[in-house]
């Protein structure tokens, strides 16, 4: 019988487990070392850095902190930025009065929303896998809203906050960086903005959206027939449907935070 060769879907089981370690250790693999995911056209994965940086915004705004996608200008590393709204009541208060545990709350806060928003992507769940690491979590706990924050103010991950010049009467805007930490994506990376130029996607090109289904309701006319019935009117789509729940059910600050996450989603 034929000796056969691991396959690289090994390795990526093998990164997997290795991120996951209840030690919240981060392991000591070569973060460019590519791992081809199954078939020639699929993008390859690695443990890749992704650094967070903070800066204080001095605008108003609904939300205390949002977080977003970018890349360092100096060597292309995918970043978190999150800007903490220093003119918000809960954050210029929190400043001033040194609170680094309510500045922290509110960074994992933003950074769990993050998570949320890019759920769907590859590198989003690589990046929530990460941080659930980070916070504390073992993979069968469950990892959500402030729960999932709390965790994630008391670790580690994010107690250099503690000392960033962003406090008193003089703080400095920055951006600071919090830390990295090294998550399971792929290149080209889903996230709009974690593209470099290289591999960015033609100007103007699109996600295809599907066909709308025709509704059981509906007949073909015969040519020639004629009717007095005025057309039905068209169904509201999922989009307007779904921006109308959020303004009944969502407070202010989370439907603003959303809607900027939305933007930077179209950008």
């Amino acid at each position: 019988m034929k000796h056969i060769a691991a396959t690289p879907e090994s390795q990526t089981e093998k990164a997997v487990r290795t991120t996951a370690n209840p030690g919240n250790v981060q392991p000591e693999l070569n973060a460019h070392a590519e791992v081809p995911a199954t078939g020639n056209s699929e993008p390859l994965f690695a443990l890749r850095p992704v650094r967070v940086t903070l800066e204080l915004i001095d605008a108003p705004h609904g939300a205390t902190a949002v977080a977003h996608s970018g890349l360092d200008q100096q060597d292309g590393a995918r970043l978190i930025r999150i800007g903490l709204y220093s003119k918000h009541i809960l954050v210029n208060r929190s400043l001033h009065r040194v609170d680094t545990f309510a500045v922290k709350f509110l960074v994992g806060l933003s950074l769990v929303e993050y998570c949320l928003f890019w759920w769907h992507a590859s590198d989003g769940k690589g990046v929530t896998d990460a941080l659930r690491q980070a916070a504390g979590y073992s993979p069968d706990e469950s990892a959500w809203g402030r729960g999932f924050a709390s965790r994630l103010a008391i670790s580690d991950f994010l107690r250099p906050v503690d000392q960033l010049p962003i406090f008193g009467a003089s703080p400095k805007t920055g951006p600071h960086l919090i830390g990295e930490f090294k998550a399971l994506t792929r290149h080209p990376s889903d996230i709009p903005r974690w593209r470099s130029s290289s591999n960015a996607p033609p100007e103007g090109e699109r996600i295809p959206t599907k066909k709308p289904k025709p509704s059981r309701g509906s007949r073909v006319v015969p040519p020639g027939s004629l009717t007095t019935s005025a057309p039905p009117a068209p169904a509201p789509s999922f989009a307007e449907t779904f921006l109308q729940c959020s303004r009944e059910t969502l407070d202010t600050a989370t439907l603003t935070a959303l809607t900027e996450l939305t933007k930077e989603r179209l950008t």
